[in-house]
């Protein structure tokens, strides 16, 4: 229902023409669209509900998105997560390491506002999937019932699909390298809100509902009429389109060259073209490096923690975002090199080589964590430090405590079981809890702070002030062993944490 009394008729007449300037503007257009705005006839009273439709809106919307796209600012897109900046640039895990922040964010550390959790629950798949056939493109897992696809338009620069139900529409965009306006003014909602990784705007405005973000240089907006509450789950279900498709090879995968890959934490690819064979390694402290060669070509294959990698763009046949795994990283094709970089959390991964791009593509695909295969699990038999104090249902128990360290306490309460050992001047405490009473942990001015891994967990390493503090945790329980042992003794035992059969 529409108010169509003469003042409110103006009202709306004049913010019309507002809107229509504001997104029409260009410099070598100004003049033309302010003289047909100037000559364009009083609103008909009897016509204002058909300018006011939903439909319309939603037709408006459309163009206005299409033209200023590239002349006005995008509001408050701040990447949330940490990046690691390239010569002109910047390549981020782009859907957060999910699994760090599961067992970090979400476990180790308290929520608060800023990390406010955004997933919608275990989505069956996308809404879709075939429209979306892109590099790089990203589709909805959840769509209000009784919403139906009713457009669906895709150029080079930008796509846009309108799903509507009844007179109700949502319609999502998705653009590169552009950017785009939402009307704030008198808005009745205008909130900050975090998409995954990234800052977002979530605007009600006159019964239409806008949410707009970033990942990297593709832009998203969510324009509806839905209730604002959908419209959000709408936006919190954007995953890129590979986010639900299994790139693990089906069974157990096996690595190439495994043994060269000795460290904590090391990656290793399980695809590597036929006829390459490997001819150079070299490792560091930062850095390790392997570089295959076949007759007339060669791959270069490098992880490297907290270090900047840069590649030269200018000038690139190819320059654009690919996805691997959870991670967007960059692809760039310049002088018959391709190089494809990403990274997970401060490990950064830079594949480049002289063969056919697309066998590039497929080993960085191919790079997994080398302790995530069954194959990896110790197959000797274990002995337990004092199974005797382990009687609770789903106990984990500790199978290494250094030589001189003994038995002082143990604790088992009906959320945590805390066990701690001493020797003369140092104490070791191991603690097993479930979620409910997750801890923060201080990690200010910390010596070192950093993703350690800790059998298939991503847990937090953190040494301050001589203690070394070890957090994991996995589907059931928080994990933690702090102490004032050397460090590499606390890394040892928390590797040595077993079930309890």
């Amino acid at each position: 229902m529409y108010n169509l009394s003469e003042k409110a008729i103006a009202e709306k007449y004049e913010d019309l023409l507002f809107t229509k300037v504001m997104a029409l503007y260009a410099a070598e257009e100004s003049e033309k669209i302010l003289s047909e705005i100037e000559n364009e006839e009083p609103a008909d009273p009897k016509n204002i509900e058909k300018i006011y439709s939903k439909t319309e809106r939603r037709e408006n919307f459309s163009t206005l998105w299409k033209v200023s796209k590239k002349l006005i600012t995008f509001a408050a897109m701040v990447v949330f997560v940490a990046v690691v900046s390239l010569s002109s640039v910047v390549v981020a895990s782009a859907e957060a390491r999910e699994a760090v922040a599961e067992a970090i964010y979400h476990l180790v550390l308290r929520k608060t506002d800023r990390y406010t959790e955004v997933s919608i629950g275990n989505s069956t798949g996308f809404i879709d999937p075939e429209l979306y056939n892109w590099e790089g493109a990203y589709a909805p897992t959840y769509m209000p019932e009784g919403f139906e696809l009713s457009n669906f338009d895709c150029t080079l620069s930008q796509q846009s699909v309108d799903y509507i139900c009844g007179e109700d529409f949502i319609y999502f965009i998705q653009a590169r390298n552009s950017t785009g306006q939402i009307d704030t003014e008198n808005a009745e909602i205008v909130e900050n809100l975090i998409i995954g990784d990234s800052s977002a705007l979530f605007v009600v405005k006159d019964n239409i509902t806008q949410v707009s973000w970033s990942v990297g240089d593709t832009m998203f907006l969510i324009c509806a009429t839905a209730n604002p509450e959908e419209v959000l789950k709408v936006a919190k279900s954007i995953k890129p389109i590979g986010y639900f498709k299994t790139e693990e090879p089906e069974g157990e995968y096996t690595f190439i060259d495994p043994e060269l890959y000795d460290w904590e934490g090391a990656y290793a690819p399980t695809y590597v073209p036929e006829g390459f064979v490997l001819e150079e390694l070299s490792k560091n402290k930062s850095q390790k490096i392997a570089k295959y060669f076949s007759d007339n070509a060669y791959i270069s294959f490098s992880q490297a923690y907290n270090v900047v990698k840069q590649i030269d763009t200018e000038n690139a046949e190819r320059n654009e975002d690919i996805q691997i795994g959870d991670s967007t990283g960059l692809l760039v094709v310049n002088d018959e090199i391709t190089y494809v970089l990403w990274n997970i959390g401060d490990t950064v991964f830079h594949i480049y080589g002289t063969c056919e791009t697309d066998e590039i593509i497929k080993m960085a695909k191919g790079i997994k964590p080398l302790g995530k295969t069954e194959t990896e699990e110790p197959t000797e038999k274990y002995e337990f430090i004092d199974p005797e104090i382990y009687t609770w249902d789903n106990a984990y128990g500790m199978t290494y405590v250094p030589e001189t360290y003994y038995l002082k306490e143990y604790i088992d309460i009906e959320t945590e079981r805390i066990i701690t050992y001493s020797d003369k001047n140092n104490e070791i405490i191991f603690s097993q809890a479930t979620d409910a009473t997750v801890e923060k942990i201080d990690t200010e001015n910390a010596d070192i702070t950093k993703e350690i891994q800790i059998g298939e967990s991503v847990g937090l390493f953190v040494v301050k002030n001589n203690v070394t503090i070890i957090a994991w945790s996995n589907e059931d329980f928080l994990f933690e062993v702090i102490g004032t042992a050397p460090t590499e003794e606390i890394i040892k035992i928390a590797e040595g944490i077993r079930p309890i059969s």
